[in-house]
């Protein structure tokens, strides 16, 4: 039996009818809809007989709509197979259904140079309701690839796009959209918790783009970035799309920047501020520094409480840095405390005004007075080639993370200085960015930014290791793990590379809660300051592009967050 389109009004009589050049009527409206409708979802398939059919119309009146509707634009005919199809005059319309009519158009510029750039199905889409709409995509140049019809809805929570809008606006007016929403789940991956969307919304609001991580649609990754308008309403999202095997995280984030820029380009043209909103804190304040001074590659802060000053490294300068916090200037001034003549990798304190040092020539202590003295006996080339990070143990015995060197002796993991000796005490997957020790001595604790983990040891009595257990993975959307810093009485602080943030969770890795930085790659954390109460952290600006280093013009900086600063940026 032939489906029909209902129909909910009778037939049109002589008194519903005008002129026959004219179709006139509240019915014949709802009639000319539905036909349209038909050809539409089937277009070049109908002829007026089958329209009529469908619709339960006499055949002279389908005739007349359909004739109306041609000279009106909205249908017309294929010459060839005399099919019906919907008309030109939807285009013109298609343009005016947003407040801006030239922004689909606009869009394809851009369009298609992330298309050029990635070879990968890019869509624009305008918010429109609780949902993104696709208004212009280019299809991907791969024989397997992804595609949406244009006209597609997109919810918010689930899809790159619609975080990207969600990221970009102002907090009430997130709050009121978020307050909507019903959360279905999509995918295995789809974020159904509120309070974990708020999270991931704050760091791609600082990040400048978004990811799908197969939340909408399984084996699918997609990056996106909000087109700027007047103040926090953004009026449109790029969205770069394609199967996750070749659309990986690390992929993903290597566009974000360039999803970005297109944004930022597109709402200059439409003759809006442009450029992704200044790194800073949600009150517009900025972020308090604790040096006059930017690194290369700042590390391994550390508190010398007897002079109220910060020491750190620029491992790439190579230099050991110092501010001391006596004067009233804003930031402290710096000063070069050290310098090398290789890469210094690890500083830690040792007591009594000393401390560790390990660059890729040699190890050696370095006093308040900047008195440099080589160890007693000299680490192999091989172990300081592949020192990552360094603390001191309960014992005042140094340990150390290495990661891989060219040494077939020397592998990833914890080692601790006997006797002038590295000593392997356990194996890691993976270099250690970070290690530290809990004041009772107890535990070690390691960030391993390659595999995204944070492992704790329990020390035994003779300072030998027990066996890792993981404390917390942190999922790739939010950065890596890089540093670490212990908070009493129960909190862990980790600062997130590439993931413009820093997470707090408790030791047990519950109650993970994110802090929003100005810059993307924060590398160092220690607790100091007259009261001990202020978190210092420092940053790096080697690798990131010039487009990063534009949007995050302090990185390379030290920050100094109080107790009362880190409680209002927590989400």
């Amino acid at each position: 039996m032939r489906n029909r389109v209902a129909s909910l009004e009778k037939d049109a009589g002589p008194d519903d009818e005008g002129p026959r050049d004219e179709v006139r009527g509240t019915r014949l409206v709802g009639k000319a809809l539905n036909l349209i409708d038909l050809i539409a979802a089937s277009p070049g398939e109908h002829r007026a007989q089958s329209l009529a059919d469908e619709l339960g119309l006499p055949r002279s009146t389908a005739y007349r709509i359909i004739n109306t509707l041609q000279q009106r634009g909205l249908v017309r005919v294929d010459a060839a197979g005399q099919g019906y199809f919907p008309g030109f005059k939807f285009l013109e319309y298609a343009q005016a259904v947003w407040p801006i009519p030239d922004l689909p158009m606009l869009a394809m510029t851009e369009i298609r140079w992330l298309h050029e750039l990635s070879g990968e199905t890019v869509y624009f889409a305008a918010p429109g309701g609780a949902s993104m709409i696709i208004l212009q995509k280019i299809v991907s140049l791969y024989a397997v690839s992804t595609g949406a019809p244009l006209g597609s809805l997109r919810p918010f929570y689930c899809s790159g796009m619609g975080k990207a809008h969600l990221a970009a606006l102002a907090p009430a007016q997130r709050e009121a959209l978020i307050g909507r929403m019903s959360f279905e789940r999509v995918t295995d991956r789809t974020i159904t918790d509120p309070t974990q969307l708020r999270s991931q919304l704050n760091v791609f609001r600082l990040r400048g783009y978004a990811i799908d991580d197969e939340e909408f649609m399984e084996g699918v990754r997609c990056v996106s970035a909000a087109v700027p308008g007047d103040g926090d309403v953004p009026i449109g999202a790029f969205t770069v799309s394609g199967p996750c095997y070749r659309m990986t995280l690390e992929r993903a984030h290597q566009l974000g920047p360039e999803v970005a820029t297109a944004a930022r380009r597109l709402g200059e043209a439409m003759g809006r501020r442009g450029g992704t909103r200044p790194r800073g804190r949600p009150d517009g304040g900025e972020m308090p520094l604790a040096s006059s001074a930017r690194s290369f590659l700042g590390k391994s802060p550390s508190w010398d409480a007897e002079t109220s000053s910060l020491l750190w490294l620029d491992a790439l300068a190579p230099a050991i840095m110092r501010s001391r916090d006596e004067e009233p200037t804003a930031p402290p001034r710096s000063e070069v405390m050290a310098r090398f003549t290789s890469p210094a990798m690890a500083l830690t304190s040792m007591g009594e005004g000393h401390w560790f040092v390990a660059t890729e020539k040699g190890a050696m202590t370095v006093d308040r007075d900047a008195r440099l003295t080589p160890l007693s006996l000299e680490l192999s080339p091989e172990v300081l080639a592949g020192i990552t990070c360094a603390c001191q143990g309960r014992d005042g015995q140094i340990w150390l993370g290495v990661g891989e060197t060219s040494g077939p002796q020397i592998r990833p993991g914890l080692y601790r200085l006997i006797d002038g000796e590295a000593v392997l005490e356990a194996e890691l997957p993976s270099a250690p960015t970070d290690i530290l020790i809990d004041s009772s001595g107890r535990h070690l604790y390691a960030a391993l930014r390659d595999a995204g983990d944070i492992v704790r040891f329990r020390i035994g009595p003779g300072n030998e290791p027990g066996s890792p257990e993981l404390v917390a993975r942190v999922d790739a959307l939010h950065g890596r793990p890089m540093a670490l810093a212990l908070e009493k009485p129960d909190h862990l602080w980790v600062a997130l590379w590439d993931g413009w943030s820093l997470a707090r969770l408790r030791r047990d890795g519950s109650d993970t809660r994110l802090l929003s930085l100005p810059v993307p790659r924060p590398t160092g954390l220690t607790f100091g300051g007259r009261d001990g109460d202020l978190l210092y952290v420092t940053s790096g600006r080697i690798g990131l592009t010039p487009q990063q280093i534009a949007e995050s013009p302090t990185s390379g900086n030290v920050f100094a967050l109080d107790g009362r600063l880190r409680a209002a940026l927590l989400r």
